[in-house]
C-alpha cells in the first residue's frame, strides 16, 4: 500500500498493485498443492480444477483503500516493525514496501464458459460469476480486516449480469435439448 491520505481517509494503493477495470481474473486454490489421502494435490481429486479464470459481472477498481485513521494507523504500526528504525538512509519507498495487503473476493460461478489457455501450457476452465464482495486484510493469516464492499443488493440487474443471465439460460436450454434428444435415442 502507498500513503495514507488523512483527508481522504484512504490508502493509495502503489502503482504496481492498482487493479482497474478488471473484469478477467484467474483465481487458484489456496491448497492448490496440498495433498489429499495420500495424493499429490495435482491429481487428487480428477477433473476438478485448483485454478479457474473467472470473468466477473462487474470490474474490480482498487486505485484507493478507504481506511478509518485509527485502523490506518495501527496498520501502519504493525508494519513499521519489519523495517530498521535508526537507518538513516530509509527511503520512503522502502517504508511503503513493508505495506503488504491482501484480497479476497468472494464469488459465485454460475455457469462453464470453456477453456483459457494459462503460460506454461497449463489449461484453466472459463467460469462466468457473479462478484458479491471484496476484502482486504492488512494480514497473511486475515485476521485485520482494512476494507470491505458487498457488491450483493436488491437493485435490478446490470447489462453485464442480464448479459451473463442469458448466457446462462441459453446454455442450460442448449444442455437440456441435447439430454432429451439422448433419451429418445
Amino acid at each position: 500500500m502507498g500513503a495514507y491520505d488523512l483527508e481522504t481517509e484512504s490508502f493509495e494503493v502503489r502503482d504496481e498493485f492498482k487493479l482497474k477495470n478488471i473484469q478477467r481474473v484467474e483465481m487458484a486454490a489456496q491448497d492448490k498443492k496440498q495433498s489429499i489421502c495420500g495424493i499429490s494435490g495435482r491429481r487428487a481429486v480428477p477433473g476438478y480444477p485448483k485454478s479457474m479464470v473467472l470473468e466477473l459481472n462487474r470490474a474490480i477498481n482498487l486505485v484507493s483503500l478507504p481506511v478509518v485513521p485509527e485502523k490506518a494507523e495501527s496498520y501502519i504500526q504493525e508494519k513499521s516493525k519489519r523495517i530498521p528504525q535508526n537507518d538513516r538512509f530509509l527511503t520512503e519507498e522502502t517504508k511503503l514496501s513493508v505495506r503488504d495487503a491482501y484480497i479476497v473476493m468472494n464469488v459465485k460461478i454460475y455457469s462453464y464458459q470453456g477453456e483459457a489457455k494459462l503460460g506454461r501450457g497449463k489449461i484453466a476452465p472459463i467460469g462466468l460469476a457473479s462478484l458479491d464482495s471484496i476484502e482486504v486484510y492488512g494480514d497473511r493469516e486475515l485476521t485485520n480486516l482494512l476494507y470491505f464492499e458487498d457488491f450483493k443488493r436488491k437493485k435490478a440487474p446490470s447489462a453485464k449480469e442480464e448479459e451473463m443471465r442469458k448466457r446462462y439460460q441459453e446454455r442450460l436450454r442448449k444442455h437440456r435439448e441435447m439430454q432429451a434428444q439422448n433419451q429418445e435415442n
